[in-house]
């Protein structure tokens, strides 16, 4: 791997960290209040420090297709996003109206190639050969209690 751990995670954790898109009925748009590379339980994010952002690596698969080969190291984050459902007071508006814009700026970030022609991997700056979001994303919609989790799973391609 020609790109330390930590630096791939760090460039991870800034893309994603950094987002910003503009919930409903909203003039400008927002962004992330709190956010850390270590999970914080939802209970112990207040209101007013969401939404909230965390990265966890949670595991590393190493793949040589061939007997001594070149590795593939294929490293697998969790990417925990908090928000409140009553963020927006009006009636009309679902939680899905108010975590769907985050989702969409996180997808956008990390799927840079979501246009035609489909040809530019997200590297990281160069830190890596590719990042995904990769699997089912989790949502709690918060409906019994206000509180919107939502789990994206995102693997990186290191490198060869």
């Amino acid at each position: 791997m020609k790109t330390q751990r930590k630096q791939i995670s760090d460039a991870l954790f800034a893309l994603v960290s950094g987002v910003t898109w503009t919930p409903p009925g909203a003039s400008a748009p927002i962004g992330f209040e709190t956010k850390g590379r270590k999970v914080i339980i939802w209970s112990n994010v207040p209101p007013a420090a969401q939404p909230a952002c965390f990265l966890e690596k949670v595991d590393e698969n190493v793949v040589q297709d061939q007997a001594f080969g070149a590795s593939k190291y294929l490293l697998n984050y969790r990417l925990w996003l908090y928000l409140r459902a009553d963020a927006s007071q009006d009636e009309s508006v679902t939680t899905e109206d108010v975590y769907d814009p985050m989702l969409d700026a996180i997808d956008t970030a990390i799927q840079r190639s979501a246009r035609p022609p489909f040809q530019v991997p997200q590297t990281l700056a160069n830190k890596v050969a590719h990042t995904w979001i990769n699997g089912t994303t989790l949502i709690d919609p918060g409906v019994l209690d206000q509180q919107i989790v939502c789990v994206v799973p995102v693997t990186v391609l290191a490198g060869l």
